[in-house]
C-alpha cells in the first residue's frame, strides 16, 4: 500500500472508530482481508562481502494495516493465555510482566535451593522467538482449538494462514 504509517498515526483519532469496526467484523466473520496478505520481500544486507547473496536474508514488508490487525490479533490471544492460565509459569519471553531478568532470579533461586539440599541443578533455556516461521498450521490449528478458541477466532487464524 502506499498509505505511510506517519499518516495512519497522523489520523488515527479519525480512523480508529472505523477501523475497530471493520477489524471486529473480519474477527466475527473469520475472515482476514486477502488484500492485507501481500508483502513485498526486499533482500537486507547482514554482514561480509557485498557481493555475497548469502550475506543478505529476506525481509518481508507488510501492508502497514496489515500489522495493525496483527497487533490487535496479538494482543487478544495474549489476553486469552494470560486470563485463562494457558502460559506457564516458566514462560518469561512474549509476557509484559516477565523479562530475562526474572528468568535469571529465578534460576539463582533454584541454584541456591539446590545448593542447601546438597541437590544437582539444571536449566535450560530455549529462544522461541522464530518458531512460528517454522510450525505446521495444522497442529497450531489444533491447539487452539485445544484451548477452547472461538469458532470466529479459529476461522480468522486459519485465513491468516
Amino acid at each position: 500500500d502506499d498509505i505511510p504509517v506517519s499518516l495512519i498515526r497522523t489520523a488515527a483519532d479519525y480512523i480508529c472508530q472505523p477501523l475497530s469496526y471493520i477489524i471486529n467484523q473480519c474477527f466475527d466473520e473469520g475472515l482476514f482481508p486477502s488484500q492485507l496478505k501481500f508483502a513485498v520481500v526486499k533482500p537486507l544486507f547482514k554482514k561480509g562481502d557485498r557481493e555475497d547473496p548469502g550475506n543478505y536474508r529476506p525481509v518481508s514488508l507488510l501492508v502497514a494495516f496489515s500489522k495493525i490487525f496483527e497487533k490487535v490479533a496479538y494482543n487478544q490471544i495474549i489476553n486469552f493465555f494470560e486470563t485463562n492460565f494457558i502460559f506457564s509459569n516458566n514462560q518469561y519471553g512474549f509476557r509484559s510482566t516477565r523479562s530475562t531478568n526474572n528468568a535469571i532470579g529465578d534460576l539463582i533461586d533454584q541454584i541456591v535451593r539446590g545448593l542447601d539440599g546438597s541437590q544437582s541443578t539444571a536449566a535450560v533455556f530455549c529462544d522461541l522467538s522464530k518458531a512460528f516461521d517454522c510450525v505446521s498450521h495444522d497442529i497450531l490449528m489444533q491447539g487452539l482449538k485445544f484451548y477452547n478458541f472461538s469458532r470466529g477466532a479459529l476461522h480468522w487464524m486459519d485465513s491468516c494462514l
